[in-house]
C-alpha cells in the first residue's frame, strides 16, 4: 500500500535542485513520483465542519494560545465572516479566535488538516498551544497574504487523541476586512490510508547552496524554520527564487527497522 510504505533513514535531506541519491536508487526514485501523481490526487474527505461560532478577542497576547487558557469572557464570533461585520467595524490590528473539538474513530486513522479558505491578512495557527501553520509576516517585517488558501497539516504527536483539542488563530489585519474572510473551514484529509511515519510540521529551512548541509552532522539548529507540506512564498520568502534546502529529523520506531519503506514528498 503505497500511503503505509517510508524510507527508512534517520534523517533526510532535500535540494529543491536536485535529490542526493545513490545511483542504485535512482530507479526507486523514477518509479515513486509516477505513483505518487496517482496518490496525491485523492478527493478531499471533510471529517469536521468548523464553521460557526468561535471565541473572539481583539488584541495580542500568547498566552491565547495555550488549550489550557479560560476563553469564557471572550465574545462570540461566527467563522467564516470578517470581523467588521460583527461588531468591530473599523478595527485593525490583532485578534484571536478560539474553538474547540474532539477526534472521532474517522479522524485517528488518517493524516489531517486543517482549512481555513481566507484570513486577512496574516495568520498563525496552534494546535493545543503548538504552531502548526502561518501565512504572511507579522509586523514589523508585514507581507499580507490574504489572497492565500489555508492548509496545514496536524502532527499526530500534537493531538489529543482522548479529550479536547484546542485551535487557537492568531490573525493580523493591516486595513479593510479582517479576520477568517471566507472558505471553507474545517478538519480534512486527502487519502483513506495514513502513512506509517508521518513528517508533516516544521522543517529546518535555509535558501542558499551548500553541500555540507546534506552531512547528517551538519548544526542546522540556527536555521529558520518553515511549515512542510507549503511553500515558501506565503512563509516569508515571497521574493526568493533559486537554491534552498529543508532537513527534517526523525527517529524510526523498532518496528520498522528491518521492513522496506518508501519515502514521499508530495508535491515539490
Amino acid at each position: 500500500m503505497l500511503a503505509s510504505q517510508y524510507s527508512i533513514i534517520n534523517k533526510y535531506f532535500i535540494q529543491v535542485k536536485g535529490f542526493i541519491l545513490h545511483r542504485k536508487n535512482v530507479l526507486v526514485f523514477c518509479l515513486f513520483i509516477l505513483c505518487l501523481q496517482l496518490y496525491a490526487k485523492g478527493d478531499k474527505i471533510v471529517l469536521l465542519n468548523l464553521t460557526g461560532s468561535w471565541k473572539f478577542s481583539i488584541g495580542d497576547n500568547m498566552d491565547w494560545a495555550q488549550s489550557d487558557y479560560n476563553d469564557s469572557a471572550w465574545e462570540s464570533i461566527k467563522v467564516p465572516s470578517a470581523w467588521e461585520d460583527q461588531g468591530f467595524y473599523g478595527y485593525d490590528g490583532y485578534g484571536w479566535y478560539r474553538t474547540s473539538f474532539m477526534m472521532t474513530k474517522e479522524m485517528r486513522s488518517k493524516e489531517l488538516y486543517l482549512i481555513f479558505g481566507y484570513i486577512s491578512d496574516v495568520d498563525q495557527v496552534f494546535i493545543n498551544g503548538k504552531l502548526i501553520g502561518f501565512t504572511g509576516n507579522f509586523p514589523p517585517d508585514f507581507y499580507p497574504a490574504h489572497e492565500a488558501k489555508r492548509r496545514y497539516p496536524i502532527p499526530d504527536d500534537y493531538l489529543n487523541m482522548n479529550g479536547k483539542n484546542v485551535i487557537a488563530v492568531r490573525v493580523y489585519n493591516h486595513q479593510m476586512e479582517g479576520g477568517i474572510i471566507s472558505g471553507d473551514v474545517g478538519i480534512v484529509a486527502y487519502s483513506s490510508n495514513k502513512p506509517d511515519i508521518s513528517m508533516v510540521g516544521l522543517w529546518y529551512f535555509n535558501t542558499g547552496d551548500n553541500s555540507s548541509w546534506k552531512d547528517s552532522g551538519y548544526e542546522d539548529k540556527h536555521w529558520k524554520k518553515i511549515m512542510v507540506p507549503g511553500n515558501w512564498t506565503n512563509q516569508g520568502y515571497k521574493n526568493y527564487s533559486g537554491i534552498a534546502w529543508y532537513r527534517k529529523h526523525i527517529m524510526i520506531p523498532k518496528e520498522y527497522e528491518n521492513q522496506k519503506m518508501l519515502l514521499m514528498l508530495g508535491k515539490i
